[in-house]
């Protein structure tokens, strides 16, 4: 995979963390909001591994 398309799937994932995260803040049931803050929190272990990946990818070079 290039830097290029794994800097761009990072800030998306970001975004999207940060977009369930705004929606557990304001959900009005404590269902949807474990819901969210789940949808969140993979989102932004994902980012973690994929930044940790360009690290080391930049590191390679």
């Amino acid at each position: 995979m290039s830097l290029k398309v794994l800097k761009n799937k990072i800030e998306v994932k970001k975004a999207l963390a940060a977009k369930y995260s705004n929606l557990a803040n304001i959900a009005g049931s404590s269902v949807k909001r474990a819901t969210f803050m789940f949808h969140s929190n993979r989102f932004n272990n994902q980012v973690a591994v994929m930044s940790e990946t360009l690290r080391q990818l930049e590191a390679a070079k």
